[in-house]
């Protein structure tokens, strides 16, 4: 065993806790442990103990032969949706304290769903993350260009600091000065002057986390990033001693939501960029297995317990954005593009009482007390009651059996929402499911025709612990013609987590009109890569295995909207930078429609990003002897499942007996140990050399 090496992958949800390990040969294993919300590391112990059991050695054993631990942690998101970070104060230029407050325009319905944006009377701004008493604004000016025009009063940051700490008794301190991008001498000033004052607090800086143009989404990142800090910090620091006292020895990474993973220590000073990094794990996952199973074009879906996830990928590239909406406010993050709603196996069904209709989500019962089904405390109706009900689920096989599910409680808890509708409740239970499969069925078409593509250009892959048991549903509705369950499914985040590069992002904005000045276009750049270079290097990364590609944001003269476009490597010369501008009109007219670019206008180069990515490890996925067409191996039984609208005798399948080459007719259900995939009657699946199963229509 001492000869055996493993990376191992966490992804934690809010209601169970995965965790997947590639040995040294590229070999996988999976497992997962309910989630614990209280104090998930509680969640990831246990994970490890239940993998540590599979593969039959002690947990600090695991530990201890364990290169490296990469983690998808739900800590920051959760931190924000309940409101429980740090009490946080923000010091700004003079002059301009209330730009957090004032937000934008949208600022009112910014996030909001379609039904109460329609009712504008009833919109308003969310509750201010940092309340006007703590924003404190000191004298002080840099122009656009990074020229001190007016110097700081050092004086005047002291009284702020001082008023903050010792009078609010602020736990966290933003900072974020007008022009700061162009030269943060001031801001690095203030937290000097800050952390000498008080050597522990918690303090962000805009500069370093987002020195990007747009005054108003930088000031909000800096100050969800600082709101976030202490209690990041706290949680992380808890999981690595008691990952130490394990015998962990490998450094502890975690996931970020541009798509790779950074050490924990900069996950402790930028927490603000593991926002929704669970789910990019997907994302990450799918892209890899798309390049082994040779598909460019995949929608990811991960339907989980608590959220439905997706992400588009494009020639082999997941769609990437540079902001997010978060509680209404619009911050400035770089990120793999997932878009969640609240429908997930725990999502609880309710009637609302206005329109006398029934609801799914988006509130979740999580993994405490859970769904009724779970006979742990829950007694609201929930997606997975529903599917016990309907005969989706075995009651017996849960978690691989280690977890039974009480289906008299299921139906206890519906016909509760049964009575409300005076309605059967097998008849509510397919409702709820109806519900559930249209609207996720309804967020994929949003993401992928408003991106300008066509669904039934791409392959779908089904995740998540109930990904392939509503899949072929939402997959169909959504007007996709193939679709793959994974064996694997349960854990694929996790599976993306462990198998994720290094990876770390600088950009910077620079105002260029084109054509640009090639020289100074290359020199920004060099100057981005010698940053990250130098970063990389005090954190111990090997400088030759760093590759770095370059990408800069394009739009027309006096317009919002940026086109990313690739940037060669090297020094730039003037037809670099005209085959720049040219890829920038062909991109646009690619999302816009032909004939929609406006030359006339100018063009300019705003922002420049880099990626500076160091590769990880590279899974060789196990592949299985082919078999003949006929899947009788694999049969177990049959049960009455419920599709449509009446209950048919449906064939049962173990997964893990099925052969490449099989092919399964529906209505089908297939068992694993930790998900069950479900084949309607109108569809067929093939086994291909990975156990994943392929459906298409008959």
């Amino acid at each position: 065993m001492r000869n055996k090496e493993y990376i191992i992958g966490i992804d934690t949800g809010g209601t169970f806790t995965d965790i997947t390990i590639i040995d040294e040969k590229g070999e996988v294993k999976n497992s997962k442990a309910l989630s614990t919300p209280k104090d998930f590391s509680i969640g990831i112990m246990n994970s490890i103990k239940e993998m540590a059991d599979i593969i039959e050695i002690r947990p600090d054993e695991l530990l201890s032969i364990a290169t490296v631990v990469n983690h998808g942690m739900t800590v920051a998101t959760n931190t924000l949706i309940n409101r429980s970070g740090a009490k946080t104060g923000l010091i700004t230029t003079k002059g301009f304290e209330d730009t957090i407050l004032i937000m934008k325009a949208r600022g009112k319905c910014l996030g909001l769903p379609e039904i109460e944006i329609k009712h504008q009377a009833r919109c308003k701004k969310p509750d201010p993350i940092v309340p006007r008493e703590l924003i404190k604004g000191v004298t002080e000016r840099i122009d656009c260009f990074g020229n001190i025009v007016v110097p700081l009063n050092g004086k005047e940051v002291e009284d702020a600091v001082i008023y903050l700490v010792e009078k609010k008794e602020v736990e966290a301190i933003a900072i974020c000065t007008l022009w700061s991008l162009a030269n943060p001498a001031h801001e690095n000033e203030i937290k000097k002057i800050a952390q000498k004052m008080y050597p522990k607090l918690a303090i962000s800086c805009s500069s370093e986390i987002v020195p990007m143009v747009g005054e108003y989404e930088r000031t909000v990142t800096t100050v969800f990033n600082a709101y976030l800090m202490p209690e990041t910090k706290g949680y992380l620091d808890n999981l690595y001693t008691s990952l130490k006292k394990k015998k962990l020895k490998a450094p502890l990474m975690i996931m970020q939501a541009h798509g790779g993973v950074a050490t924990v220590e900069s996950a402790k000073e930028a927490p603000v960029f593991t926002i929704g990094s669970g789910p990019t794990g997907g994302v990450i996952a799918g892209l890899m297995w798309g390049k082994e199973l040779g598909y460019k074009n995949i929608i990811t879906t991960d339907v989980g317990g608590t959220s439905f996830d997706v992400g588009v990928i494009v020639d082999e590239e997941p769609i990437r954005r540079d902001d997010a909406v978060i509680n209404q406010y619009k911050l400035r993050l770089p990120m793999v593009d997932v878009v969640s709603i609240g429908a997930g196996g725990g999502s609880i069904a309710w009637f609302d009482p206005i329109t006398k209709t029934v609801k799914v989500g988006p509130k979740s019962a999580g993994a405490d007390p859970g769904p009724a089904c779970y006979d742990l405390g829950g007694t609201e109706p929930c997606l997975a009651d529903s599917d016990i009900i309907l005969g989706f689920l075995n009651p017996d096989n849960f978690l691989g059996g280690r977890m039974k599910l009480n289906k008299e409680k299921a139906i206890l808890a519906m016909k509760k929402l049964a009575g409300y509708l005076d309605m059967d409740v097998v008849e509510v239970a397919r409702g709820i499911r109806n519900i559930a499969c249209s609207q996720m069925a309804d967020l994929i078409q949003n993401q992928v025709l408003f991106k300008g593509y066509n669904p039934q250009d791409f392959v779908m892959f089904l995740f998540g612990g109930a990904g392939p048991e509503f899949g072929a549903e939402y997959g169909k509705l959504a007007g996709v013609k193939e679709m793959i369950m994974f064996y694997n499914a349960s854990t694929f985040s996790a599976f993306g987590i462990a198998a994720s590069d290094i990876l770390y992002i600088k950009n910077i904005s620079e105002l260029h009109h084109m054509p640009a000045d090639p020289e100074k276009v290359t020199n920004s750049f060099e100057r981005l890569e010698r940053e990250v270079i130098e970063e990389l290097s005090k954190e111990g990364f090997k400088i030759d295995e760093v590759t770095i590609l370059r990408e800069a944001q394009l739009r027309y003269g006096r317009q919002v909207n940026y086109v990313d476009v690739p940037v060669k490597a090297g020094k730039l010369s003037s037809f670099d930078i005209n085959q720049i501008s040219e890829n920038f009109e062909k991109r646009y007219e690619a999302l816009y429609g032909k004939g929609s670019g406006h030359k006339a206008s100018g063009i300019e180069m705003v922002n420049l990003k880099i990626y500076a990515n160091i590769m990880g490890q590279n899974p060789k996925l196990a592949k299985y002897s082919r078999g003949s067409s006929n899947p009788s191996q694999a049969f177990v039984s049959e049960r009455e499942v419920y599709f449509k609208d009446k209950f048919l005798k449906t064939k049962i399948y173990t997964w893990e007996k099925l052969r490449p080459g099989n092919v399964i007719s529906g209505p089908a259900c297939v068992e694993a140990k930790l998900t069950t995939g479900v084949i309607p009657p109108d569809m067929k699946g093939r086994v291909d050399e990975y156990l994943n199963i392929h459906l298409n229509n008959f």
